[in-house]
């Protein structure tokens, strides 16, 4: 699995349930989205946001016949273990993408690590044959974070304060080449290894894990 580097509730509540902000997107929004579940958090009227927050943002590319519409994703830092956001992911199936699967695991038992992470992952996403894997995450990143609100926790004099810090269209001019995803991005390539109740687990979730992953 690829990660390009929340807490559920808290940006469920932020995203869907807060006033203002935006409701939760139905199924067949989802779909317009290249990977639907990696669709973002919200859909939101952009007359009402800016009546709530001061904040214009744009109307989304996506849906061009209903007018002031567009998404936004939530993450939450500072809440329980850990400070990395992770932004999304993909999966790379030994059967169906096997020439991939082979060199992640080449270079896996090369370096003797279960991650491959920093330089040598970005190197690895450029490399040839992994062209429709990274336009895939790239794209799903861009349309995942077309707005971004960030709900940051700040521990102030032991007096935990919120801080809500919005984006809109962070990544509207990005180039993603390899120096820029080098320096703010975090790219891990991880092998795994799942047992067959984890893969019956994964199917009741509709995701479907057999031939993606390495069976214990």
């Amino acid at each position: 699995m690829i990660l390009l580097s929340s807490k559920t509730i808290v940006s469920d509540f932020v995203s869907e349930e807060l006033s203002g902000f935006g409701k939760k997107l139905t199924k067949a929004q989802e779909k317009l989205f290249a990977t639907p579940k990696a669709a973002p958090d919200a859909i939101i009227n952009t007359d009402v946001f800016e009546k709530t927050t001061g904040i214009r943002i744009s109307q989304t590319e996506l849906i061009k016949d209903q007018a002031a519409t567009a998404f936004f994703e939530t993450k939450v830092k500072g809440i329980g273990k850990g400070e990395e956001i992770e932004i999304t992911s993909s999966s790379i199936g030994r059967n169906t993408m096997k020439e991939q699967y082979q060199a992640i695991e080449r270079v896996l038992e090369r370096d003797g690590t279960k991650n491959i992470t920093e330089e040598r992952a970005v190197k690895l996403l450029f490399a040839p044959g992994f062209e429709k894997t990274r336009e895939a995450l790239i794209t799903q990143t861009k349309q995942k974070f077309e707005n971004f609100l960030l709900f940051n926790v700040v521990d102030t004099d032991k007096k935990p304060k919120q801080e809500f810090l919005f984006a809109p269209a962070p990544l509207k001019n990005v180039k993603f080449d390899e120096k820029y995803l080098n320096q703010f991005f975090d790219i891990r390539f991880r092998g795994a290894k799942y047992s067959s109740a984890d893969i019956k687990k994964a199917k009741e979730r509709g995701v479907d894990l057999e031939g993606v992953i390495q069976k214990s």
